[in-house]
C-alpha cells in the first residue's frame, strides 16, 4: 500500500465547496482504497519533518484535484 497527500474538494455541503489536503491511500494497482476524513496538519518530531511535510503537501497541488462526494450513501473520491 502506498499513500500521498492530495488536494480534495468537498461539495456535499449545501452552502459552499471547500478544499483540503488529505492523505490518500492506494492499493498495488494505484486504486484509491481509503483517505483521511478531515484535513491534515503538518506534524513531526523536528523542523525538518515539518518542512518535508509542507513540501509534500505543496506538491499535492500539482496533482489532479479529487472530488469527495456521496454515491448511493457511500463516500467516494473521484478525479475532477
Amino acid at each position: 500500500m502506498s499513500w500521498n497527500y492530495r488536494l480534495v474538494v468537498n461539495n456535499d455541503r449545501d452552502d459552499d465547496s471547500f478544499y483540503s489536503i488529505r492523505e490518500v491511500y492506494y492499493d498495488k494497482e494505484d486504486n484509491i482504497t481509503q483517505w483521511t476524513q478531515g484535513c491534515i496538519s503538518p506534524i513531526g518530531e523536528n523542523k525538518y519533518d515539518i518542512q518535508r511535510a509542507l513540501v509534500n503537501m505543496y506538491k499535492a497541488c500539482d496533482k489532479t484535484t479529487l472530488l469527495e462526494c456521496t454515491v448511493n450513501g457511500k463516500a467516494i473520491l473521484k478525479e475532477l
